[in-house]
């Protein structure tokens, strides 16, 4: 991905505007009674944030996968189950409250912009909340991890590990192509994608070299 492009800003960027197309809307059609505009603000904040912890749960890398395992099986379950079930019924609970929100917000019943704003917010919260913890929290913690193994546990110059690690990627002195995959694989799901092979063995990444020793089973 180029860095130049700041993924994260571009869709909270869109977020908001869309946010504020749509509340501008609203408010103008609601001008002659000012007090009730709040509600469509506050739904699509509720909206935002909802759709923010979603994005927070399926960019989970390493041991929260299974740290958030069940609240990300809730949270599909609320989804795919609860969601699509109660969307058929007529009297159903999402209907109910989509319905009392509009005539909160004097729209006297008519549920299309209340829908519109909380797809629109929990959309732009799904896709910045997975994007910034992808590229930057994710990166983030997995630096401070290292640091905190390397410090506690592990010898940044261990030449067994730096030894077993280059005779599994070059064995004879040529490399191996279904080793590199082997590693790049792991490089990638331990948000180390933009290290490369070489510089991931040779450089300063003891706890990692160590962590990925023990996954790969390298003798």
């Amino acid at each position: 991905m180029d860095k130049n492009v700041d993924v994260p800003f571009i869709a909270m960027t869109l977020g908001v505007v869309s946010f504020l197309i749509v509340f501008f809307v609203y408010l103008f059609q609601m001008s002659a009674d000012i007090p009730r505009f709040y509600v469509i603000p506050l739904t699509g904040l509720a909206a935002l944030a909802f759709g923010s912890l979603i994005g927070f749960l399926y960019a989970n890398f390493g041991d929260e996968t299974e740290r958030f395992g069940a609240a990300l099986k809730a949270v599909n379950g609320l989804i795919a189950g609860f969601t699509l079930a109660d969307a058929t019924q007529t009297d159903g609970i999402i209907r109910t409250v989509l319905r009392s929100i509009s005539y909160a917000a004097g729209l006297n019943g008519q549920r299309g912009l209340i829908l519109v704003v909380i797809i629109a917010c929990a959309s732009a919260g799904i896709l910045f909340m997975y994007q910034f913890k992808r590229l930057y929290l994710n990166r983030a913690q997995a630096e401070v991890d290292h640091r905190i193994e390397e410090e506690t546990t592990y010898n940044a110059n261990d030449p067994s590990v730096v030894g077993r690690l280059q005779e599994y990627w070059k064995p004879s002195g040529q490399e191996s192509t279904q080793a590199t995959n082997d590693i790049r694989k792991w490089l990638d799901s331990h948000a180390l994608d933009t290290v490369a092979v070489p510089t991931f063995i040779n450089g300063s990444y003891a706890a990692e070299r160590a962590q990925c020793v023990a996954d790969l089973k390298i003798s």
